[in-house]
């Protein structure tokens, strides 16, 4: 992740600059991965989650899925991230996929979609959203856990690009909160409580 350089601060043209930006020497995921944790330890029934392919925090769900409090059902595009999660989680029902072609394990009703650090990598998550809502529960949980600010500068020659490729892997975004929060706003199948900033 980045942040913007001190040397930007109160220059005229910061709000319609790209700016200076430097690494950000704080982990983030890191920092707030106590409290993302305690959420995923309380989760009980059938889970989504979207953009398993990493799976950044197996450690938590692979003994709730074993001891079956949770069913355990992860979609991502990349096959080549399905086939290496596999072998890992062999509790779980992996498939290779998008939001818009659900598998049957995955139509519900879900009791809670997990988008663990995806959001950003998601082409359009209101889209997303508004295809996944329907198969979530009443009272059922949407949790979006992601980072800000990443190295994300190109011109419009390298955006088309990279969004018309096959690639199952594209950084689209670098959403912040208030980003992601006019996104849910605009899934009326979505009610939301106020996001936590973590």
């Amino acid at each position: 992740p980045l942040d913007r350089a001190p040397v930007c601060r109160g220059c005229p043209h910061e709000g319609a600059c790209t700016g200076l930006w430097e690494p950000a020497l704080e982990d983030r995921f890191t920092r707030d991965d106590a409290e993302v944790r305690g959420v995923l330890a309380g989760l009980r029934g059938t889970v989504l989650d979207l953009g398993c392919g990493h799976a950044p925090y197996l450690d938590v769900l692979a003994p709730l899925a074993r001891e079956g409090a949770i069913r355990y059902v992860g979609l991502d595009p990349d096959a080549d991230a399905i086939a290496a999660l596999r072998p890992r989680a062999p509790w779980a029902s992996l498939h290779v996929g998008t939001a818009d072609a659900l598998p049957d394990a995955a139509e519900g009703p879900l009791d809670h979609l997990l988008v663990l650090r995806s959001w950003n990598h998601l082409p359009d998550p209101a889209a997303t959203l508004a295809a996944l809502a329907p198969h979530l529960r009443p009272g059922g949980s949407l949790l979006v856990v992601d980072n800000t600010a990443f190295g994300l500068a190109r011109g419009r020659a390298h955006a088309r690009r990279a969004e018309t490729s096959s690639a199952a892997l594209e950084h689209h975004r670098s959403d912040d909160l208030s980003d992601a929060e006019r996104c849910l706003a605009a899934v009326p199948a979505l009610r939301t409580r106020p996001l936590l900033a973590l």
